[in-house]
């Protein structure tokens, strides 16, 4: 979720001293990145690309391990500034992975632009590939019910309006952002009819549908992590006996033994796994049963993760 893409970001001296090798852009992309709230994770990641790929055409690092040094540093506060989204970690260790074996510098900052570029078109291949599997659970003349803003389930609805599916979208206004009234705009250009409903009448409004889908910015083995009142919407659908699924790509998916990681109770909250009805990824629809067995292996990833 990102706030603040209109609003002029200030760097601190410290942190600018602190980093001689990364460019002041690069500093600021980071401090803007931390400071959003309102977008979802595929954008933060194509921000988050963005800011590598600067790195690597700016930084003033004459050496390789000046470089290696520098581009560490850049993915550790990466991770931090967002540390509830899970995609910023598989960036992370998708460019470390790739420039395990440069040897040049020149080589190293190509290759840092590539993994990250490339990074960005796995994301959207992973909505790509969701979308159809959300053809059979949005049927015809149903009426959906989501919270927040989920480009990948965005991306989902538009794909299904296409296919000539005609359905209907309640949204949770989704306070303190606010997040729902962007998604009326974005899906009513498109044709798809939405309603806009505040937070406090979940009760009701859920009893107007057939299904709930909310996207997520982590899935673990502890439970997906999303906006504020995703637990409360899944536990109430449960209650109704409305199936509720999650809709989230690989990327999200933190790696099996990792601890939860840190997120702001005031934005998220955390809905195990046992309140939803599965989660939809590029593979299908999995229950949650199957969610454990989805999920990469930390031991694959450890080294990396230590040193990023």
């Amino acid at each position: 979720m990102t706030g603040g893409e209109g609003s002029r970001t200030t760097l601190s001296p410290r942190m600018a001293s602190s980093l001689p090798q990364v460019p002041p852009q690069v500093l600021e992309l980071l401090e803007a990145i931390r400071q959003n709230h309102e977008s979802g994770a595929a954008e933060i990641v194509r921000s988050a690309a963005q800011l590598l790929v600067l790195f690597a055409q700016r930084s003033r690092a004459e050496e390789r391990s000046q470089l290696d040094a520098a581009l560490r540093s850049v993915l550790r506060r990466l991770i931090n500034a967002q540390p509830a989204m899970t995609p910023l970690l598989h960036l992370a260790i998708a460019v470390l992975r790739r420039v395990h074996s440069c040897t040049s510098v020149s080589e190293y900052r190509r290759v840092v632009r590539d993994a990250a570029k490339e990074f960005v078109e796995r994301v959207d291949r992973e909505s790509k590939l969701i979308a159809p599997h959300l053809l059979t659970i949005v049927e015809e003349g149903k009426m959906v019910l989501t919270i927040s803003r989920s480009s990948t389930l965005l991306d989902a609805f538009r794909w299904i309006h296409s296919q000539g599916s005609v359905f209907r979208v309640l949204c949770a206004e989704s306070l303190p952002g606010g997040e729902g009234v962007r998604v009326v705009e974005e899906l009513g250009r498109h044709g798809i009819t939405v309603e806009l409903f505040p937070d406090d009448d979940l009760d009701r409004q859920l009893r107007r549908v057939q299904v709930v889908l909310v996207g997520a910015d982590t899935v673990s083995q502890l439970g997906v992590i999303n906006k504020r009142g995703t637990r409360r919407l899944a536990l109430f659908a449960r209650r109704f006996g409305i199936p509720a699924y999650v809709v989230a790509g690989s990327t999200k998916f933190l790696p099996a033994g990792l601890p939860l990681p840190a997120y702001s109770e005031e934005l998220f909250d955390v809905t195990p796994l046992k309140d939803i009805s599965g989660a939809i990824c590029e593979e299908g629809v999995l229950e949650p049963a199957r969610v454990f067995e989805r999920l990469p292996q930390s031991e694959m990833l450890g080294g990396l993760l230590s040193e990023a």
